[in-house]
């Protein structure tokens, strides 16, 4: 595992541009397999109330430390750092089947499909064909 010191605040661990180049839609699993969570369902390690709402600013943050191994800051900020994971607007709750992640971190509630589809009613203008009855006066 290569880790690499970029500045004094931030390591990135070997699997940056999985981890950190989309910021937005990032999970965690299984320690430091770290996955975009554009379009997945799947649940989380990172510690969030169950009661998550990924729309709320109150973020968490999972720091990998190679002294004590995974830590969870809290972030409300949501700043981004290389070597930090982005885990409460994203996370447990949001990547299970209850949310739905887009590209720019815009989450979405799976329960309610609003489609909306606009019903627009076609005014079909009942276009008589008018049929001159041509009486061929012989």
């Amino acid at each position: 595992m290569k880790v690499e010191k970029k500045d004094a605040q931030c390591a990135l661990i070997h699997d940056y541009d999985q981890c950190v180049s989309k910021p937005n839609c990032v999970w965690c699993d299984n320690g430091i397999d770290c996955l975009n969570s554009y379009g997945k369902k799947k649940n989380s390690v990172c510690p969030i109330p169950t009661n998550c709402d990924p729309k709320n600013a109150n973020c968490f943050t999972g720091r990998f430390d190679f002294w004590s191994g995974w830590s969870f800051d809290s972030n409300p900020e949501c700043n981004f750092c290389m070597g930090y994971f982005k885990c409460g607007t994203d996370c447990q709750k949001s990547i299970s089947s209850s949310w739905y992640i887009d590209y720019s971190g815009k989450a979405t509630s799976n329960n309610s499909n609003n489609n909306n589809s606009n019903n627009k009613t076609n005014n079909n203008n009942n276009k008589t064909n008018n049929s001159n009855n041509k009486t061929n006066n012989n």
